[in-house]
């Protein structure tokens, strides 16, 4: 019996370290492909490119070109919008959908359901029409006509909302019907606001599916290519993942062997997505158990 249970254990173990070596690889080739030549991937035909000359020049040039710094800051500052702003109105949203009876509410929150079984993708198109056709803006006349609207405008990295973002109001309806409304109650008896209760009661109590959610929010904005890459014109206007997007697809249309500032570029995007990952995994497990589905 205990041969078995070794047995079983064993070979769990090794097809988990096979998935996560499978998983770490692309990541760790990336890393490793950025301190190549771009010469020198003519001639890889190993697993790793570990051999031959090595550089520090494509992480170096990045560093100090505007092309990366643009970009950085660009997703640095959708991050945080999607990572504060979204979350405080997910938590908004999710605490009167709970706690409060109004006409249409059933109907709101079944949308809020449909739309997350609605592949996003769908939306940039109509999402385009109505950013270009935006009344005054990009000198567009009243009528949202002759110019080119919020296209290629940076402000559009925080105005871009897909109906996908929508699941924290979810996960934080859920999670409030853990919490018993003696809470509330006790505190508008002292004289508590509406904001005060959100505030001061309902934040730090719901703290942990709050990280869940700035976590999924701040990694969905950092790592979203598709809608910097659909809406910006510039490539100095565009996030990190949307300037690899556009490198890609310049290698594949034009070949020009750009292969190792690529690679460069990838892994300086995906480095900071794992570090949060790794130091607020924990946080991701006890948010999703305080929001289990109940009643």
């Amino acid at each position: 019996m205990k041969i078995g249970k070794l047995v079983s254990r064993s070979a769990w173990y090794i097809l988990m370290t096979g998935l996560s070596l499978l998983s770490v690889y692309p990541i760790v080739f990336s890393l490793l492909a950025g301190f190549k030549r771009n010469e020198d991937f003519t001639s890889i035909n190993s697993i790793l490119p570990i051999a031959g000359r090595h550089t520090l020049e494509n992480y170096a040039g990045l560093l100090n070109s505007p092309g990366f710094i643009q970009p950085l800051i660009h997703s640095v500052v959708r991050t945080m919008f999607f990572a504060v702003v979204l979350t405080c109105v997910c938590a908004l949203v999710g605490y009167v959908l709970e706690r409060y009876e109004f006409p249409g509410k059933k109907l709101f929150f079944n949308y809020i359901l449909v739309v997350q079984v609605v592949p996003w993708v769908l939306t940039l198109g109509p999402l385009y029409l109505v950013m270009a056709r935006v009344p005054l803006a990009g000198g567009n006349n009243i009528l949202g006509a002759g110019g080119s609207g919020l296209i290629d405008n940076p402000a559009l990295n925080c105005i871009i909302i897909l109906p996908s973002n929508l699941l924290g109001i979810f996960l934080f309806r859920q999670s409030m019907k853990t919490l018993p409304r003696d809470f509330e109650e006790a505190a508008e008896i002292d004289g508590c606001g509406f904001l005060r209760v959100i505030f001061q009661l309902i934040i730090p109590l719901q703290m942990p599916i709050l990280i869940v959610i700035a976590i999924t929010n701040a990694l969905w904005a950092w790592t979203d290519f598709l809608v910097p890459y659909t809406y910006m014109n510039n490539s100095l206007n565009l996030t990190l993942s949307g300037a690899v997007g556009l490198m890609a697809s310049a290698l594949l249309q034009f070949g020009d062997k750009q292969y190792a500032t690529l690679f460069a570029l990838s892994t300086l995007t995906i480095i900071p997505s794992i570090l949060i990952f790794l130091f607020f995994q924990k946080y991701i497990v006890q948010g999703l158990a305080s929001a289990g589905i109940k009643g």
